[in-house]
């Protein structure tokens, strides 16, 4: 943040400052300057997923529930008292962006929720249990790894959900020592067998073995 916007917020002299999965430090300056704080509206259920990119890791870690929290602004990353939360399930191959979309809504009805009770003076701030936190960092290129001794039915939920992303999303194939990158999963199944690793079913479209079942993928 630039020393240009501190003095613009600073100028502003705001009674709130809410900000909504800012991923950098705000200056101690601004933290101390509203008389109701800073509030951070972060898409996880803290102190699980703190971090930048906690649908992600909610999507890697096959995890069923989800949320958003609002959380007073501390020194720390998501390390704040919490104000509120809200569930959200997570549905079975959701898309990141969709999933994204839903946590935005959710977050934004938290937010008018509230936002009223600073005026009133009913916001009772809860600590984080530390003990209980998870991190969702930048994933790196072996977080967006496809292991085939994993299920199918994670394999195609997690790459299904992250594939829009864009990132290096990738099948490894233990037993062939090949890795496939994937543009996206299309089917999978969590029982029926398969005799061989790999099946070339048509070009750029694969099935591959997993512990149980299989996944159809687009892949390049």
């Amino acid at each position: 943040m630039t020393a240009a916007t501190v003095a613009t917020i600073t100028g502003l002299r705001p009674d709130l400052i809410v900000v909504a999965c800012f991923p950098w430090r705000l200056p101690v300056a601004l933290l101390a300057l509203p008389r109701f704080g800073a509030v951070n509206v972060h898409p996880s259920l803290l102190p699980v997923g703190r971090g930048p990119e906690p649908v992600f890791w909610t999507l890697r870690r096959g995890e069923r529930q989800t949320g958003v929290t609002l959380h007073q602004i501390d020194a720390g990353f998501d390390t704040g008292p919490v104000l509120a939360r809200a569930t959200l399930p997570v549905p079975f191959g959701v898309r990141a962006p969709a999933l994204e979309q839903q946590l935005m809504a959710l977050g934004g009805d938290l937010l008018v929720d509230v936002l009223p009770r600073f005026e009133e003076g009913s916001i009772a701030p809860i600590p984080q249990d530390a003990s209980a936190a998870t991190v969702a960092p930048v994933p790196e290129a072996a977080d967006w790894l496809v292991p085939t001794t994993l299920p199918a039915a994670w394999a195609y939920a997690f790459a299904r959900g992250v594939a829009p992303l864009g990132g290096p999303l990738t099948l490894a194939v233990g037993a062939t020592r090949r890795s496939y990158p994937i543009y996206d999963a299309l089917a999978y199944t969590a029982a029926e067998p398969m005799t061989e690793p790999v099946v070339v079913e048509r070009p750029g479209v694969i099935r591959v073995r997993f512990r149980p079942g299989w996944v159809r993928s687009r892949v390049g």
